[in-house]
């Protein structure tokens, strides 16, 4: 597993390893050992997936605090593009979104700190998608920001937007709790 620093302060990218033979694979998600010698610290407090039909979008994302999380993330099976949209007011990169896809094809995910909006659009019919989180949602602070109000050049997809996702609020219309 090798770890990438990107422009965001504090947001990775996760290169796992994929080992194959004529049964199939195997990818390992999660190491603490090397999360740790990273910077990041963090146990891990609950794991979960969703399925995802092509064109589902699902966020942009978060916890506020005190309940506001980590995450590390992996498309398990599927495509997506996938966006992180950084809250923290202080951040030199505060209002700008990190985008990349991520396939089951190729064992590429994202440490996401806390801090930042997340979501993504399916790209196929088959996407299973891996979150883990090292706080355990709290319904009165799950917060959103509406996923087109960010400047991100989302696909030219057909979308499918849940009633909740239609309702965030925008971005220019969000005051963050992020410092």
């Amino acid at each position: 597993m090798k770890l990438t620093p990107t422009e965001f302060p504090g947001l990775q990218v996760i290169e796992a390893r994929r080992l194959g033979d004529d049964r199939g694979y195997f990818v390992k998600t999660f190491h603490k050992d090397i999360l740790v010698a990273a910077g990041i610290n963090k146990d891990i407090a609950e794991i979960y997936y969703s399925s995802s039909h092509k064109g589902a979008v699902r966020g942009l994302h978060f916890q506020t605090p005190p309940h506001d999380h980590n995450k590390i993330v992996f498309c398990l099976q599927g495509k997506i593009f996938d966006a992180a949209m950084d809250l923290r007011k202080s951040s030199p990169t505060f209002g700008k979104a990190f985008t990349r896809e991520l396939s089951g094809d190729e064992p590429i995910g994202l440490y996401i700190p806390a801090g930042f909006a997340h979501g993504f659009i399916a790209l196929t019919d088959d996407v299973l998608f891996m979150n883990a989180t090292n706080t355990v949602w709290n319904g009165p602070a799950d917060g959103g920001i509406h996923w087109q109000s960010c400047g991100i050049a989302w696909p030219d997809i057909v979308p499918i937007v849940s009633d909740k996702d239609k309702s965030l609020p925008r971005f220019s219309d969000y005051e963050s709790p992020f410092v």
